[in-house]
């Protein structure tokens, strides 16, 4: 019961005019209204998180697949449901499913909005899920792409699911917790916290979500040791120190930013000088490991080089959001924004960046862009092939030196590549490359390094090569305004 004290004595209501009455009446009727209807900050942040998972839109024709070729059981042909290796799990594609059969039944625009036979067939899925629990050989499906997946259904239709079924659930997206082996301080453990945050919103735990949020923006920092942010704003995943700020370190601001944006203007708000740390990263960490701040370099890739697409053009969702949560660097943001959305003949960029952390190199103008890889006794040369991804690595840290014109050169060259060919990199020419369990070597040289105004830049790597009985001093001199690089060995 809402025990409403007003200003106005009583004495003096029973003197006032009958519209004067009658209006203070009206207010206190609004401001109860008002105050029974205005979401908490709690609240808020979850109907953020729902319409951020329906923002994308649904294919209405891609839905209508789904349903008329679910089997009875829950399952979908095509999905090999026997195979829970590393390289396979399909089971994926089944999470997947479940989560665009729920944002159809939530998307207001759609024709399967509230569909009783789309609400069926999720709950057939799921139901098959909880019964078998898939468990993968690779923990990252087990503690991150299930999950994920599992809470997004939850946050959009998990309460007119059976209540039995949704327990069932718990313990499956329970996988994401702090504690988790893949919870290490890097991207990964904020996309765990994320996950986990996101189900407290779903469970109504505000004291133990507020404690997640905690952990989420503790973790935007510089780190003292091998994994996380590195102060020159290059990203390092594991204890390798491998130049990971193109893929895991991509992520890691990611998970970041719709963090930010969730929690802008709410008491769960991030201070601001967490948000600009992390705004920092994205313009002269991720950003500069990208050509024309757009596309991502061939040189900051390691084994997801071998991905069909790897080498494409990210779009400005993230530093709209980032625009948006803040008017720190606005301007250097809106320029990457225009980049993306309208092409690099907008680009007035012009840096010279090294990133002495990871031994890398970038330098930009309006008309093109190039980068070197080096490594040595401090950086592993390359990402171990995980998955048995990029097989071929053995030499892509030797002093690669890509040159871009227009962002897309080597866009899925990859697998047609001889990588004994590298652009810029000094290999001893054999018939055949080493086994893959052979690619990741630690540098022999502690010679490497740059020197830089920001603008211009040379590059010195004293080269010896860990697979074979190779030396080079090789150096690289970016000194022009013009589309013009000299590289001495």
């Amino acid at each position: 019961m809402i025990n409403i004290k007003t200003a106005v004595r009583r004495e003096q209501i029973s003197h006032c005019p009958i519209k004067l009455l009658g209006s203070v009446l009206f207010f206190l009727v609004a401001s109860v209204s008002f105050a029974l209807s205005a979401p908490t900050d709690f609240e808020l942040v979850r109907e953020r998180v729902v319409g951020e998972y329906l923002a994308a839109g649904i294919d209405d024709a891609a839905i209508a697949g789904l349903l008329d070729t679910q089997n009875t059981d829950g399952t979908w042909p095509g999905i090999n449901y026997q195979d829970v290796s590393r390289t396979g799990f399909e089971h994926y594609f089944h999470t997947s499913n479940m989560v665009s059969l729920a944002k159809a039944y939530r998307q207001p625009d759609s024709e399967f909005r509230d569909s009783q036979k789309v609400k069926q067939a999720i709950t057939a899925a799921l139901d098959h899920w909880v019964q078998n629990d898939y468990f993968c050989e690779n923990w990252w499906y087990n503690q991150i792409g299930t999950p994920n997946n599992l809470v997004a259904v939850m946050l959009l239709i998990g309460e007119e699911m059976p209540e039995q079924m949704v327990k069932d659930a718990q313990p499956i997206i329970g996988r994401a917790h702090l504690n988790a082996s893949g919870a290490r301080p890097s991207g990964d453990r904020i996309k765990i916290a994320g996950i986990l945050a996101k189900n407290l919103l779903f469970l109504g735990e505000i004291e133990k979500f507020e404690t997640v949020l905690k952990v989420i923006e503790g973790e935007i920092k510089f780190t003292t040791g091998s994994r996380g942010l590195q102060r020159d704003f290059s990203f390092h995943h594991r204890m390798d120190r491998v130049n990971n700020t193109a893929s895991y370190g991509l992520s890691y601001a990611d998970s970041f930013v719709e963090w930010v944006v969730y929690t802008a203007g709410t008491q769960y708000a991030f201070s601001e000088d967490k948000v600009e740390i992390l705004v920092d990263y994205y313009l002269d960490g991720i950003s500069k490991n990208l050509s024309f701040g757009k596309f991502f370099d061939a040189g900051a890739k390691n084994r997801s080089v071998a991905r069909p697409g790897a080498i494409h053009a990210l779009n400005a969702a993230t530093p709209r959001k980032l625009v948006e949560a803040t008017d720190y660097r606005k301007a250097d943001l809106e320029e990457i924004i225009r980049v993306r959305e309208e092409g690099i003949e907008h680009v007035t960029l012009s840096y010279s960046k090294y990133f002495w952390q990871t031994e890398y190199f970038t330098f930009q103008r309006p008309d093109y862009f190039t980068s070197v890889r080096m490594y040595s006794i401090r950086n592993d040369n390359m990402e171990v092939p995980y998955n048995s991804e990029g097989l071929k690595n053995h030499h892509r840290g030797d002093g690669t030196n890509h040159l871009s014109l227009t962002g897309l050169e080597y866009f899925d060259i990859f697998p047609v590549m001889d990588y004994q060919k590298i652009p810029g990199a000094t290999i001893l020419q054999k018939e055949a490359l080493p086994d893959g369990d052979q690619i990741q070597k630690p540098g022999y040289t502690d010679f490497v390094g740059a020197v830089t105004d920001n603008l211009y830049g040379s590059v010195a790597f004293d080269f010896i090569s860990p697979h074979d009985p190779l030396k080079a001093k090789k150096s690289w001199f970016s000194l022009t305004r013009n589309t013009f690089v000299w590289e001495r060995e």
